[in-house]
């Protein structure tokens, strides 16, 4: 269907936070209940995220388009830069969050579920799949998969930018809006430099396994303890230094792909290249609809 990118994008996303709006509105208690609540957890994810995903791919899809999604694995060479990826995004947030939540006590703690916190603190396998890999597959087959590959025609750097910033809407908190915007730059760093969205969905899976467990305990920590400056001192130093190694990865990584000619991006001014993003009439109306539902919610 030839509808602009900069276009076809944000009506995505209209529809995704209106089903998310509908979901908040929505008697949950049937998750938290009856003899397998993991599964409707898993179900209400894959129809909220998959399907309209797997519907609004089948009107774009080409050649091209599928390429651009990356729906490849790695290359097992690239293991250590994953690993540094997911200090680099742990830290970073965890450290961002802490910040936030010592500035806005109202902020809340970043969530790795849209259907509220698990049912127990054990964990388990139908835990992990229901609030740790079943959000990290479905988030990163729309914002590093289809709305990537919709911004990727116009530039790296505008999918990069954009994608982060839908996917920090996603979670609907405009106090945490710098902390899902982060993740997301982090992981659309990882999507490029790999070439491979499978390889953002592990450090994603990894991450949510992080905040579902063992992220509270942290912000504990530095929100009451006589330590905390000694505690965030060494989260930012952590992150700092996960980054340089990131970079240095990376460095590596696209001197292999020089190597063996991958084509440059078609060189086109900047500014035409943002104002294909950002002039968009369904863009304006995405940016307000999330403003209004993401006020309406605190």
């Amino acid at each position: 269907m030839n509808i602009k990118n900069s276009h076809a994008a944000p009506f995505l996303m209209i529809a995704e936070l209106a089903l998310l709006i509908l979901l908040r509105l929505t008697d949950l208690s049937f998750t938290s209940g009856g003899e397998n609540p993991y599964l409707s957890v898993i179900v209400l994810q894959l129809v909220i995220f998959i399907i309209p995903c797997m519907l609004f791919y089948r009107i774009r899809r080409t050649p091209a388009y599928t390429k651009r999604m990356r729906l490849r694995p790695f290359a097992p060479r690239q293991i250590g830069f994953v690993v540094v990826a997911l200090v680099a995004v742990t830290f970073g947030s965890t450290a961002l969050s802490a910040i936030i939540g010592l500035a806005f006590p109202g902020a809340g703690q970043v969530e790795n579920s849209y259907i509220g916190p698990a049912p127990d603190s054990l964990i388990s396998l139908q835990s992990i799949v229901a609030y740790a890999l079943v959000p990290a597959v479905s988030e990163e087959f729309l914002c590093r998969s289809v709305l990537f590959s919709e911004y990727e025609e116009i530039g790296t750097l505008q999918a990069v930018v954009m994608t982060s910033v839908m996917f920090a809407m996603l979670h609907l908190n405009l106090y945490l809006f710098p902390v899902y915007f982060f993740c997301g730059v982090i992981l659309a760093f990882v999507l490029y430099v790999t070439n491979s969205v499978l390889a953002v969905i592990l450090v994603h899976f990894m991450n949510n396994i992080f905040f579902l467990y063992y992220e509270v305990y942290l912000t504990e920590a530095i929100q009451s303890s006589a330590y905390s400056s000694m505690i965030m001192f060494l989260l930012i130093s952590i992150f700092l230094l996960s980054m340089i190694l990131l970079f240095a990865y990376a460095e590596k990584i696209f001197i292999r792909y020089g190597k063996q000619g991958k084509v440059p991006e078609p060189k086109e001014k900047v500014t035409e290249k943002w104002r294909k993003c950002l002039l968009s009439a369904p863009l304006l109306a995405l940016v307000l609809f999330y403003v209004i539902a993401s006020a309406a919610s605190v």
